[in-house]
């Protein structure tokens, strides 16, 4: 097939099937693809024209790209103080091995966008390569954001390092009378130029608000996870800036005193029930005083009237079951006695914590 700005050709070349196809992208060359053999290769032809240079096109689908020359690449860039775009062509002569007045490349194209998350050091990113894109984080040290050394990398193919060390940087700290607030961004930068690092970054965050009674009630977040937990003294700016660390991947927390546990709620039919409890425990996070606030979820059920209860709980992603027996018990009774069981089989889940696993069926 062949218009004016367009061709397809299917042939075989040493009895391989090939399907190419072309489009015009200027009076002179063309861009064309194989769809059979390199489908993400793309090609553009000059001196070849419609059928011609779908023809040249089915020829090269197979060539080696270790028979490509050198790659050349130009491209544009316009940065701001808060963003940045930057678009790239790179193309490799390919050297034919047939008679033909013409000349063929192997081209990639690629893009990338950078916009401010927090003022002047970090930026959300975006980067495309043929079929392959994704989204970084930017950090930069200078005035605003450069997209090329991102689109570089990206346009490479090599998988990012994100294993160095964690650097964080404040991005607000607030308090007063009614508490404290404190947020962070962290990551672990992988270097692409002195001034550019590539990363993955995560926000953190902090607040605390005095308690009755005295102390402090505090919360930290980090990505999915949260952490509640209560204080000893009232709070203020270093409550928060310890608060923070709190929910640190590497913290160590270590229980103090045994865990009390009260419901929330309490569900129960005629031989099952379900409970959430929250529950407190006296708790060290390296070192420094907390009273940890976690949550105990439990059901509990029987196969028929007359029959032992089963009860199983979870605590974040620790699970357990176990026969709590005393078939005389009400399905509402039952609930009320699985607490003190559960912290017997499994310990609360001290820290962070995301999405709870459910407890498993008591009866299976």
């Amino acid at each position: 097939m062949e218009t004016e700005d367009k061709c397809s050709l299917a042939a075989y070349c040493d009895t391989v099937s090939q399907l190419t196809n072309c489009h015009r992208v200027d009076s002179e060359r063309w861009q064309c693809q194989c769809e059979t053999s390199n489908p993400n290769r793309t090609y553009q032809i000059e001196g070849a024209h419609g059928l011609q240079a779908c023809a040249l096109t089915a020829g090269l689908c197979s060539v080696k790209e270790s028979e490509l020359g050198e790659e050349s690449c130009e491209g544009n860039e316009t940065p701001s103080a808060g963003s940045c775009a930057a678009e790239l062509t790179c193309a490799r002569q390919i050297e034919l091995d047939f008679p033909v007045d013409a000349r063929a490349w192997l081209v990639q194209f690629g893009s990338a966008s950078c916009e401010a998350v927090e003022s002047g050091t970090s930026f959300a990113c975006h980067c495309s390569s043929g079929t392959k894109a994704a989204d970084y984080d930017l950090l930069v040290d200078g005035d605003g954001p450069v997209c090329r050394p991102l689109l570089e990398f990206c346009m490479s193919g090599a998988t990012p390092d994100f294993d160095g060390d964690k650097e964080c940087w404040l991005t607000n700290d607030s308090a007063n009378d009614e508490g404290c607030q404190r947020a962070e961004m962290c990551a672990a930068p992988m270097p692409l130029t002195d001034d550019v690092s590539l990363a993955k970054a995560e926000a953190r965050y902090a607040t605390c608000s005095p308690r009755a009674g005295g102390g402090a009630d505090c919360y930290c977040s980090v990505g999915d996870s949260s952490f509640s937990f209560q204080l000893p003294d009232a709070p203020n700016a270093a409550s928060c800036a310890s608060s923070i660390l709190n929910c640190d991947a590497a913290a160590v927390i270590q229980a103090t005193g045994a865990a009390s546990c009260e419901p929330t709620s309490l569900t129960a039919f005629t031989e099952s029930c379900e409970e959430n409890l929250t529950c407190l425990q006296a708790a060290t996070v390296d070192g420094r005083a907390i009273v940890a606030e976690g949550r105990l979820v439990l059901a509990c059920a029987r196969a028929e009237p007359g029959e032992p209860w089963w009860c199983s709980c979870a605590s974040d992603q620790k699970t357990a079951r176990f026969q709590l027996g005393a078939a005389n018990l009400s399905a509402w009774q039952a609930c009320g006695q699985a607490p003190a069981g559960c912290l017997e089989q499994l310990d609360m889940h001290l820290g962070p914590y995301g999405e709870f696993v459910p407890p498993p069926d008591p009866l299976q």
